[in-house]
């Protein structure tokens, strides 16, 4: 992996206010730290920062950082984390860790599938991208920008998982059985019939529903009274 030299400013004032100031000044503020050296707080050129980050996909960059008005050599650190406005995707903080070149370290890995999937392109299947990095821990020098996984082979019902990866060089981090692509079959949606049963439903109801004609008086819709025959042959 190539590495960057950086240049940063020492930083003594903190808290939100001084902040904001630094970012109007297109300066970035952050901290340098170590299991060797103390937290040093910094500030960072974001012209140079925005710069270094298009040069690497992964964000993983290992960087010969000197300090201003510190002697000694460079410090070789490497970005540790990055915050931004959630909303507007400015850059707000950035944090610089020493590293040795002689130990491993966790970083997260991107994932770049290439080619057409044959259960996309001749069955008619969908690509499910789940996974797109992996975690791993490795030397800094072996860090990669990204791990291409062609799919080129993959049919309805296939899957790459975190094992599939060549590693080597690599310690899997990432649970092993973890899903990373897949094809999928088309989901389908059966209108006509769906729309036919509806109608049909719809006239059933109909039927059964229909009011039937009012009856007139005197028939069923009049209750007549039991003939009584007993009281008639009294009278007679």
């Amino acid at each position: 992996m190539e590495t960057r030299t950086l240049t940063v400013t020492p930083r003594k004032d903190s808290g939100k206010g001084t902040a904001r100031k630094l970012r109007a000044s297109g300066m970035i503020p952050g901290v340098v730290y170590g299991s060797e050296i103390k937290p040093n707080p910094v500030a960072v050129n974001e012209r140079e920062l925005l710069n270094m980050f298009r040069a690497s996909e992964s964000g993983n960059i290992i960087i010969d950082l000197s300090i201003e008005g510190k002697r000694g050599k460079p410090l070789k650190v490497l970005v540790k984390e990055v915050q931004k406005d959630p909303v507007e995707g400015e850059l707000l903080h950035i944090d610089f860790q020493q590293i040795s070149l002689k130990k491993k370290i966790n970083v997260n890995i991107p994932i770049h599938l290439t080619g057409t999937a044959f259960g996309v392109k001749t069955m008619g299947g969908i690509l499910e991208f789940i996974q797109r990095d992996v975690a791993i821990a490795c030397l800094p020098t072996d860090i990669e920008d990204f791990f291409e996984v062609d799919v080129t082979e993959l049919k309805i019902g296939d899957s790459i998982h975190a094992s599939d990866l060549d590693l080597e060089r690599f310690d899997l981090l990432t649970n092993p059985s973890q899903v990373l692509v897949t094809i999928v079959a088309p989901t389908v949606v059966v209108v006509a019939e769906e729309e036919e049963a509806e109608e049909g439903e719809e006239g059933e109801e109909g039927e059964e529903g229909e009011e039937k004609p009012e009856e007139t008086e005197g028939e069923a819709g009049e209750k007549k009274e039991p003939e009584v025959i007993g009281e008639k042959k009294k009278g007679k």
